[in-house]
């Protein structure tokens, strides 16, 4: 993953997180890191440890809601569609947004 798009993924979820409050964003934070010894900058790397802190806290619902928020919040960014999936998690988001970006840099790439 380009530093600038996990520079990205960390401002949205900064972001998201501190919608629930600065208490609860640090309770978070501290529950990956315990839980699943992840640090708050390596999580673009670890979505899915995300994702089961946030569901161990706020539940199935409450993650849905953050991770649609902070792919909603990157595809807007990048000036991509964005398109609500059910069931769908941020990684796997994440994953089709990095294949987009990738097509769209190679139809802008000439070819030689």
């Amino acid at each position: 993953m380009k530093d600038e798009l996990k520079r990205s993924v960390l401002e949205k979820v900064d972001k998201a997180l501190s919608i629930l409050g600065e208490d609860a964003k640090h309770i978070i934070y501290s529950r990956l890191l315990r839980v699943y010894g992840v640090k708050r900058g390596d999580i673009p790397f670890k979505l899915n440890d995300f994702r089961k802190t946030l569901e161990d806290l706020i539940g199935l619902g409450g993650a849905d809601v953050i991770e649609k928020y902070v792919a909603e919040k990157l595809y807007e960014e990048l000036n991509i569609e964005f398109e609500k999936k059910e069931n769908w998690t941020l990684a796997e988001y994440v994953e089709r947004l990095i294949r987009e970006v990738n097509n769209k840099l190679s139809m802008e790439s000439p070819v030689t």
